[in-house]
């Protein structure tokens, strides 16, 4: 919600980011390092002059040769053309400082234009000139009608902008500059070539010359001081640079540290005075002063320039952006913080607060407005280039503002203490960074200082507010729902200046501590934990304190605290850790300080100090990790300071700086470009070196003292380890750490370690250690450490067969010893299993409790059995002892076994356990001297328990015997269809008859009588098909096998064959398929019939695919199977691809009423064709009365094959005709097939499923003619219709006949389930008659579409119907 009371603006702004630069000595100011860029604009010109605007400061004016203006809108980023319709060379530029729009530019030859709209048009002002060639023009900033212009000759006046010019009086002179006091304007100084400089006091009606002191009066250019016209600068082409400070009365050289006297220009900086610039013309040099002009140093650089620069102009806001017109022009970006333009807010802003309060992850920020009793919220859009300012009111004088989730809603609300008021102020956010409007809470004194925290421990944040009159806290806890309780009031030192809330005595409590500006006492009250505060006595902290913050200055862990006084002292309060301070003086500041701020300037991770300074420096003091500040950087100028903040505006992980400017009513924001300020890193102390013990050896473990204080700031970021075979070296480096691993930043841990895993068993080996920072600087190198590995003794245990094993298979595990060299004497062992995985056997049925292991045979009658039982209460351990062994050899040796028994489909674990916390410790004796020695104790394999079987049969269409064939089997997830997932082919299940791990699916070999067995499946519900050569891919019965741990074996299973409509279920695989491709259909009845009559063969041969029964020879017996099954394809998708349309063309016509042809067209090398012939139920239509036509006859000796199959009212006849002879083809067209019969209506006999032969075995699909047309007696149909298709459900193709009654548009879509449109059949006007349409399952892109359910939609005319159709692929 928006309230009618805000105001908002979009406010652009561009950080402009100085990268590439060197960071500061310690002891000096950032401000001498500096790089020039060409700043455009680009072309043919030469740049003149250069202005700023003084009201949107990012915008650029420059005047050119031979006679344009451009401007820029980003700081010289990029330029616009504006003044093409201005003649001749643009040479001075004046902007009116009250109304920007208005622009005058002076030419040479063409006087005066002048454009009211910023440059979109121009017009000429030049009544009253008398000269053309103007060199300046300067407007008067109070009164802004009038305008002075000088040129070759005189100096003109105009006072109604423009509107008419006269002289001043002020003739025969050639006039190089203007300048106006800026607080009294009717004084003005004129420069000229050859007669110094005149002076005015009466608006130009009488002047003056001012030349005392002058060396040269050749004066190129003036500047007058914004705040002290008084002082001004004069440059000469010849005789360098004068200063005045009584306006002109008396002028004095200033070319101290100047090398040239040719000067061409000066500027003196608006925002910092104290910093002027000058351009030498001959040598081509820029220079800097930062001390009003007592010291100069050369700034040029790398600037490009062949002639001297004809114009300085320094930014308004900051000393640190400094334009000059070249050739081009070009822009001065100096060391440090670079101003980046200003914001306005309402009136008077002081206090700021920045936080992420939209929750986009971009830092926006508040000021508190006391002028306005408002808050002026800027959200960032844009990471420092573009915010959105809203104001909000808020109390009377709002002197403090701070951000907390006050109501737990998850964003942060704003509170402000109003002095004036005697308020705190509560503004709540909506989360989108929109606030409410003020909850007023009374304080009863003129607060000024507020802090916010969890004072209670409640998990929501309370209010401290303190007054700057009685001096009192006033604590407003929070009672959980955003609102505030009446406060508890502490009495304290009189007229508080400074508030901090922090655990100062290290009890995890937020403390409060205030200090008084009048006594200088700081009082600590330490929170007691029950929302109670005790005061400690107060402490003397400083002289007159107005400023203070809170920070661990010197990362000791302890917070403490910073003040500014009156007298400009910085002084730092160090806890020393139970909330007693030391104060000291770390830095006197050069004038008085306008705000303060905490922030890591540099990026040590130490904090610094932000200081803004009356004279309009901006300072950061930077921590030199003592908690002193020994050197200051130079972040800008700021006119009229007052608060200060640091945060990261454009997310470069720099903390930027924004601070108040009071008296303009806004902000400016600067963005830091300091680079890290990484310091010399310490070295490591107290490096151990130790054998870890309890492994083969090979591992050396280094320990060193974790420098925590060093890691945090980045002045560890990493270590590295060396080693050498010998003290005295040579070392050789073996490992570099990263500090910034997890856990680094942890303070619990104050060790760093590293395992040396490569170190050789039985050899000492020497160690030291280095640190270093980012900027890869090293340090001294440890003191060295030694030690020597060893390798350890170890059991390991041997498992009769390898993982995974199955259900109830008892499983031998033998226990063996690898002594490694040591005497062992005795062993104890300890082992761990999983009681619900498996059961252990008793080797001794007849002792008491259950005796685990088998002692080995070879120390049956040499060692004593000193423990072997199993453990009581089910806990799955097992012990076993050995004492008195024989010497043994130094090699792995047996020790016994125990046997236990798989009960459960799992993972698990058999392990040797060695518990330091309990007496379960594997462990073995020396024979000399009796030592202890901890065994290395290996990973426990995983152990996998899979026993689930599914065992099955599978018939045969035609065959009692050889059974034994090759199958693929699939198991897919739960899927009746086939058409799920298969179980993956990996650990999860992989049987160990799978024959074939490349091949998808289970491949197998079948047994004798056609039976199989699947292994270690996991527990679930499948779908199970399986597929053999000659044979359609069939179906589990029952369409799924349940497997668990409950069935444990399943019963055997049996296989089913169902047809694709669902007519026929056999029992028994069915045969047909000659190609492997799951399919009984054209291609297999050539490959038949080119194999006819074969016998002896071999197997995978030609004629071996074509003996369906397998009995050896290619007979009418695989015909007849093949024509049972003509047409017919495998449960789940076929293996091949699906072939392709062909031009083939299929046309029923009628020679008589009892005689229809098959007639085909657009043959080429076809070996052979199939279709379905459906005709009327009642029909006297018989396989024999279908017979092959003349065109047949004449292609050679073929084979015919007929199927009948009933469905629904139709009658189906499968025909496949292909030639015997592989060498005959057919060709072009003809009569292929003629039916007969009894025929009563015609128009219902239709042709389906066409398929073609190629003479490579190719099989494709044919097309019918789209207009059925009988040829005797025209059938119309009485209404449109549209038909089943056939076959459904289909694989690859189906054919979706429709009637139309009347001729109409016809269109016919095919939709996905969802309603998406997947194809477009017909969409044309089409005759009335019957029609069908061929739909091959792609989609509009030629793409094949997936299993699954489609709709087909016609709509005739105004009928429309729609029918379901099943794709299985």
């Amino acid at each position: 919600m928006i309230f009618s009371w805000m105001n908002r603006v979009f406010c652009p702004l561009m950080l402009v980011l100085v990268t590439g630069l060197m960071a500061s000595s310690p002891s000096a100011q950032v401000d001498t390092t500096n790089t020039w860029f060409s700043n455009g604009p680009t072309g043919q010109v030469v740049v003149q002059d250069v202005v700023i605007d003084p009201i949107y400061t990012d915008t650029l004016y420059a005047g050119t040769m031979p006679g344009t203006v451009y401007r820029s809108l980003n700081r010289g980023g990029s330029w616009l053309e504006i003044g093409a319709s201005i003649g001749g060379t643009v040479s001075a530029l004046a902007i009116n400082p009250l109304n920007s729009a208005v622009v005058y530019a002076g030419t040479q030859h063409a006087g005066v234009y002048k454009t009211v709209d910023r440059g979109a048009t121009w017009a000429k002002v030049n009544t009253g000139l008398v000269d053309m060639l103007i060199n300046v023009i300067a407007i008067d900033p109070v009164d802004t009608n009038r305008v002075f212009a000088g040129s070759s000759d005189s100096v003109f006046v105009t006072v109604n902008g423009g509107t008419r010019w006269s002289s001043t009086g002020l003739d025969s002179v050639n006039v190089s500059d203007i300048a106006l006091n800026p607080l009294a304007p009717d004084t003005a100084y004129v420069a000229t070539n050859g007669k110094g400089i005149y002076r005015t006091f009466d608006g130009g009606s009488s002047w003056t010359q001012v030349n005392s002191g002058l060396g040269s009066l050749r004066v190129s250019e003036l500047a007058v001081h914004p705040t002290h016209p008084e002082i001004q600068f004069a440059v000469t082409f010849d005789g360098g640079l004068y200063k005045t400070e009584n306006h002109g009365n008396n002028w004095a050289i200033s070319n101290n540290g100047l090398p040239t006297l040719n000067l061409s220009s000066v500027a003196i900086a608006p925002g910092n005075p104290s910093v002027v610039f000058v351009a030498a013309s001959s040598p081509v040099e820029i220079y800097k002063s930062s001390d009003g002009g007592a010291t100069w140093s050369d700034i040029s650089l790398n600037i490009s320039m062949a002639v001297g620069p004809s114009a300085l102009v320094v930014h308004p806001d900051s000393s640190n952006v400094v334009y000059a017109a070249v050739t081009d022009v070009q822009r001065l970006k100096q060391t440090g913080l670079d101003t980046v333009g200003f914001l306005e807010t309402d009136l008077s802003p002081r206090a700021l607060i920045g936080a992420d309060f939209n929750n986009d992850g971009q830092v926006d920020f508040v000021a508190a407005n006391q002028g306005s009793n408002t808050l002026s919220v800027f959200l960032t859009l844009a990471r420092g280039s573009l915010f959105q300012r809203t104001d909000y009111r808020a109390g009377s004088g709002p002197s403090s503002v701070r951000a907390a989730d006050l109501d737990l809603d998850g964003d942060l609300d704003l509170v402000t203490v109003n002095r004036t008021k005697e308020t705190i102020s509560v503004l709540h956010n909506d989360s989108t960074g929109v606030f409410s409007l003020p909850v007023d809470y009374f304080v009863g004194e003129p607060a000024s200082l507020l802090a916010v925290a969890d004072l209670d421990g409640d998990q929501d944040k309370d209010i401290v507010a303190g007054d700057s009159g009685v001096g009192s806290l006033r604590v407003f806890l929070n009672d959980g729902g955003g609102s505030l309780e009446s406060p508890t009031i502490y009495p304290v030192s009189q007229e508080l200046s400074g508030l901090h809330v922090g655990d100062f005595t290290g009890n995890g409590l937020p403390d409060l501590a205030a200090v008084s500006r009048i006594t200088g006492e700081l009082t600590l009250l330490v929170n007691t934990g029950n929302s109670r505060f005790v005061a400690q006595e107060p402490v003397t902290a400083a002289t007159n304190p107005v400023y203070m913050v809170g920070s661990d200055f010197d990362l000791d862990g302890n917070l403490d605290l910073c003040l500014i006084t009156v007298g400009r002292r910085v002084v730092m309060l160090l806890n020393e850790g139970s909330g007693r301070f030391t104060p000291s003086t770390v830095f006197t500041l050069s004038d008085t300080a306008t705000g303060m701020a905490v922030a890591d300037v540099d990026q040590d991770k130490y904090a610094d100090l932000l200081v803004p300074e009356s004279n309009g420096t901006v300072r950061a003091l930077v921590n030199d990790g003592n908690a002193r500040f020994t050197s200051t950087i130079t972040l800008g100028s700021v006119a009229g300071p007052g608060g200060v903040l640091g945060a990261d505006l454009d997310g470069d992980s720099r903390q930027d700086v924004v601070v108040t400017q009071p008296g303009s009513n806004g902000l400016v924001v600067l963005a830091n470009n300091t680079l890290a300020n990484i310091k010399s890193p310490a070295v490591p102390r107290n490096l151990r070196a130790t054998d870890r013990g309890g492994d083969l050896g090979g591992n050396i473990d280094l320990t060193w003292d974790r420098a925590l204080v060093d890691e945090t700031t980045g002045r560890i970021t990493g270590y590295r380890v060396f080693r050498s075979s010998v003290e005295s070296g040579p070392y050789v480096q073996i490992a570099e750490l990263d500090t910034n691993a997890a856990h680094s930043q942890d303070t619990n841990i104050v060790f760093r370690t590293y395992t040396d895993s490569s170190a050789t068993v039985g050899e000492s080996f020497y160690y030291y250690v280095v640190s270093e920072n980012s900027t890869r600087d090293f340090s001294a190198h440890s003191d060295t450490a030694t030690a020597t590995s060893k390798a350890q003794p170890f059991f390991e245990l041997v498992f009769s067969e390898s993982t995974p094993f199955h259900i109830r298979d008892t499983i031998d595990v033998q226990v063996r010893l690898n002594p490694v060299g040591h005497d062992v004497q005795s062993i104890s062992l300890y082992m761990d299993y999983d009681v619900l995985a498996f059961r252990v056997l008793d080797k001794d049925p007849l002792a008491i409790g259950t005796q685990p292991f088998t002692v080995d045979s070879s120390l049956v009658l040499r060692s004593r059995v000193l423990q072997n039982r199993l453990e009581a209460g089910g806990s799955g351990q097992v012990s076993y002892g050995l004492g008195f062994l024989p010497e043994l050899p130094d090699e792995p040796f047996a020790l016994g076994s125990i046997q236990v028994v798989a009960l459960k489909d799992t993972t698990t674990q058999i392990q040797v356990v060695r518990d330091p916390s309990s007496i379960r410790r594997s462990a073995l004796t020396e024979r000399s001297g009796g030592d202890l020695i901890q065994p290395y104790i290996p990973p426990a394999n995983n152990l996998v328990l899979k026993n689930h079987r599914i065992r099955g049969s599978v018939t045969f269409q035609g065959r009692r015997s050889n059974y034994d064939q090759d199958a693929r089997l699939d198991l897919t997830r739960s899927d009746s269809l086939g058409s799920g997932l298969p179980l993956p082919d990996s650990l999860a299940y992989r049987p160990p008859n799978d024959v074939d791990f490349v091949k998808r699916g289970i491949q197998m070999r079948l047994d004798t009588k056609g039976q199989f067995s699947l292994v270690q499946v996991p527990a679930g519900t499948y779908g199970l098909f399986i597929k053999t050569f000659h044979y359609l891919r069939g179906r589990v019965a029952g369409d799924s096998v349940v497997v668990n741990d409950t069935t444990g074996v399943v019963t055997p299973v049996t296989f089913q064959w169902l047809s694709s409509d669902g007519r026929i279920n056999s029992s028994e695989l069915r045969a047909g398929d000659a190609n492997d491709d799951n399919r009984a259909d054209l291609a297999d009845f050539g490959l038949l019939s080119a194999q006819f009559g074969q016998s002896v063969f071999e197997e995978d041969s030609a004629a071996w695919a074509a003996d369906f029964n397998g009995d050896s020879i290619v007979n009418l017996a695989d015909f007849a199977l093949l024509q049972s099954n003509f047409g017919e394809v495998g449960m789940g998708s076929s293996i091949l691809s699906k072939p392709v349309v062909t031009d083939v063309i299929f046309t029923l016509n009628w020679e008589s009423p009892g005689k229809g042809v098959v007639h085909i067209e657009n043959v080429d090398d076809v070996a052979g064709f199939a279709l379905d012939i459906v005709v009327p139920a009642g029909s006297d239509v018989r396989p024999e009365q279908i017979r092959v036509g003349r065109y047949v006859d004449a292609a050679g000796k073929s084979l015919l094959l007929v199927r009948e199959l009933k469905r629904g009212s139709e009658n189906v006849f499968r025909v496949g005709v292909v030639l015997r002879n592989p060498l005959h083809r057919f060709s072009e067209g003809g009569d292929l097939i003629y039916l007969e019969g009894d025929l009563e209506s015609r128009s219902h006999v239709r042709l389906e499923n066409f398929q073609v032969l190629s003479g490579d075995g190719t099989l494709s699909y044919g097309q019918i003619s789209e207009l059925h047309v009988p040829t005797l007696t025209e059938e119309i149909p009485e209404h449109p219709e549209l038909s089943q298709n056939m076959p459904n459900p289909f694989n690859p193709a189906t054919v979706i006949p429709f009637a139309v009654s009347e001729a109409a548009l016809v269109r016919l879509e095919v939709y996905s389930i969802l309603g998406q449109e997947i194809r477009s059949l017909v969409s044309k006007h089409m005759p009335a008659g019957f029609h069908r349409v061929i739909w091959d399952g792609r989609d509009n892109w030629g793409r094949e579409t997936g299993s699954g359910i489609y709709l087909y939609r016609i709509q005739i005319g105004r009928f429309v119907d729609v029918k379901k159709s099943v794709l299985i692929r």
